[in-house]
């Protein structure tokens, strides 16, 4: 795994090694195993490298052809190189060495951008083609590899595997995104292309970005939207779904340095274990964590009771969260953007303990979403009767519902399954039972408007009418794969993890898995009474039943108490701070805001998180609001 990182600049006839070296350096925490820059007339690319397969120089990157006109600069792991590779050799391709990366760099130049297709794996890359005078950017179909790029009405264009690369270059404007604020108050991150920044932009999973003299485009190259059904029977389903992920945790097992993995003692890391101790054998490495600040989401003992039926060498890890605000302020920096996924600091802490040794460490996202995990998948497998509710829910007088916790949440409800806009019913879905329906209350009333101007749920009603012909749990996992997964928790792993030089691997999105659980039919997933139906006949008899059939667990961090407790002089510091006069913040709605919250009278825990995040990101990036 690694950073990368470039400039393309068809007016310049030669690029600035000073600035391509700051940005490639800027990424120093990816890649801590070596670096590596590469400038030819107006093009410049960067690296720094995470030695995992192929630990020779021969793997080292920038990566150059035979005839030194296409190079490539890569982060990601391809879990089917060794096939391509003993294909491409047939083909006569020649290969220094052993690495993924040269097998991506021959297949290119054997197929084109018709070689992307075929890879199976988390990936983004940048490859230099002297031969056609174009840069392209490559960003794997489940986006579980970030990659951002801007470029200048002057087409300049560049790019990085976080924004901090770009941020290096000096005339780069640092304009606030207003879009993207809105977003982020309703659903704690930008989602899509947006970033926090005006003109940076990600690019979206699945996509091929061209530049050339003529211009930038952007196409997609792969699914996940969406796939053949698939026919199969329950039994077969079954059968289906475990000699594929059986096949994809053994391809994500390889590696020339040590493979752990992070054992929660739920259902999809328990999979990944058991699976992973059938095809490694004995000396499997498992981590758990637990936190002072856990409660009854303490995850290790199921952990260890897991880690002791597959015989695994089993570490338990204890953190306490006594710097918390440290950690925080470190965590707006990895992300470069205001995030408010507080499960990114149990993970960031976790990497931060782990031994050297570890480079490695397989886990379990993308199981929700792949095979319908979470409460709102099980609601839609009878949202016909949810909708009836709700309709009628809507026709009470509002004198009625106006009043009390009870009402708000029946009230909210309505709203919900009332919404007859299906991209706004899944944005609901993320955001509704979490956030105040007017969450960018906290800015400045001026800020406010404009922001306001915006629709945050855009991007939902981009993603929905593809897929209009699909039964509601079905259009909800594939909304939820292309925001929920991709924008907040691919986006905490890769932060969190890498910022330690950690090598995260998520075999549920290992493509053969993918295509086969996203064919097979809503039915088989979320049921009424539960989720994961097909992925829980599959694992019977292989995961303990106490962890397939136990109630779902996710790990909860007590940010509302933090910010009413240990947290709570720190959290009006610095929300005042934003609040004086020409400040971001209205200060009558901030202090209102924070004294409900303190006394108990109502928990805005959420909503402040999210301004806290806002707040420390506009402290370190100074960024120019819009206006």
């Amino acid at each position: 795994m690694c950073g990368i990182t470039g400039i393309v600049d068809f007016s310049q006839a030669s690029l600035s090694r000073e600035q391509l070296t700051a940005m490639t350096r800027s990424l120093r925490h990816r890649g801590p195993d070596g670096e590596g820059v590469w400038l030819a007339g107006p093009v410049g690319l960067g690296h720094t490298r995470l030695a995992v397969i192929d630990l020779s120089p021969s793997g080292q990157q920038p990566m150059v052809s035979e005839d030194g006109r296409v190079v490539l600069v890569y982060n990601g792991e391809l879990y089917n190189f060794r096939t391509l590779r003993e294909e491409l050799i047939h083909l006569g391709a020649p290969f220094r060495g052993h690495s993924d990366t040269e097998v991506v760099l021959n297949a290119y130049l054997q197929w084109g951008t018709d070689a992307f297709a075929r890879f199976n794996g988390m990936f983004a890359l940048a490859i230099w083609d002297g031969h056609q005078d174009r840069l392209l950017l490559v960003r794997d179909p489940y986006g579980i590899k970030p990659l951002y790029h801007h470029r200048t009405p002057s087409g300049r264009l560049l790019f990085g595997s976080e924004i901090k690369a770009l941020l290096c270059d000096p005339n780069l404007p640092r304009r606030m995104d207003p879009a993207a604020l809105h977003e982020t108050l309703w659903f704690g991150m930008s989602l899509g292309e947006r970033t926090s920044f005006a003109g940076i932009h990600k690019l979206l999973p699945g996509h091929l970005l061209c530049h050339d003299r003529s211009g930038s485009r952007i196409s997609r190259f792969a699914p996940p939207q969406p796939v053949p059904g698939v026919s199969d029977d329950p039994n077969q389903a079954a059968q289906g779904v475990l000699e594929r992920l059986s096949g994809a945790v053994e391809r994500h097992l390889v590696s020339d340095v040590p493979v752990g993995i992070f054992l929660s003692g739920g259902i999809d890391s328990s999979a990944i274990t058991a699976l992973a101790a059938r095809s490694h054998g004995p000396g499997l490495t498992t981590f758990c964590v637990g936190f002072d600040f856990a409660g009854e989401s303490e995850e290790r003992p199921l952990a260890k009771k897991v880690a002791r039926q597959f015989g695994t060498d089993h570490h338990e890890l204890f953190v306490e969260g006594g710097a918390m605000p440290g950690v925080i302020e470190k965590l707006v920096q990895c992300h470069d953007a205001p995030f408010a996924d507080p499960a990114n600091i149990p993970l960031y802490l976790l990497c931060e303990a782990l031994p050297d040794r570890i480079k490695v460490v397989l886990q379990g996202d993308g199981g929700d979403e792949l095979f319908g995990g979470y409460r709102h998948h099980r609601l839609l497998a009878l949202s016909a009767l949810w909708q009836t509710i709700a309709r009628g829910i809507n026709r009470l007088p509002e004198g009625i519902s106006g009043g009390g916790r009870f009402f708000r949440r029946l009230k909210r409800f309505g709203k919900l399954y009332g919404e007859s806009d299906p991209g706004v019913r899944s944005g609901l879905l993320l955001a509704s039972a979490k956030v105040d329906h007017t969450p960018a209350r906290l800015l400045e009333r001026g800020l406010r408007e404009v922001v306001e101007q915006s629709d945050p749920f855009h991007r939902f009603r981009e993603i929905h009418p593809p897929l209009a012909h699909l039964p509601p749990v079905e259009r909800q996992l594939y909304s939820d794969i292309e925001t929920l997964l991709c924008d907040r928790f691919l986006e905490k792993v890769d932060k969190a993890t890498m910022a330690h030089g950690i090598e995260a691997r998520v075999p549920f999105l290992d493509q053969e898995l993918g295509k086969y659980a996203l064919g097979l039919p809503g039915r088989f997933k979320a049921r009424p009474r539960g989720g994961k139906w097909i992925l829980k006949k599959a694992l019977q008899g292989i995961v303990p039943d106490e962890i397939l059939h136990g109630a779902k667990k996710g790990f909860h961090v007590p940010i509302s108490s933090w910010l009413a407790g240990p947290l709570s002089e720190w959290l009006t510091d610095t929300l005042l701070t934003h609040s004086k006069p020409g400040g971001m913040l209205d200060r009558e709605e901030v202090e209102r805001t924070l004294t409900e919250h303190r006394s108990g009278h109502r928990d805005h825990g959420v909503l402040l998180w999210k301004g806290l995040q806002l707040a420390l990101w506009m402290d370190h990036y100074r960024p120019v609001p819009p206006g």
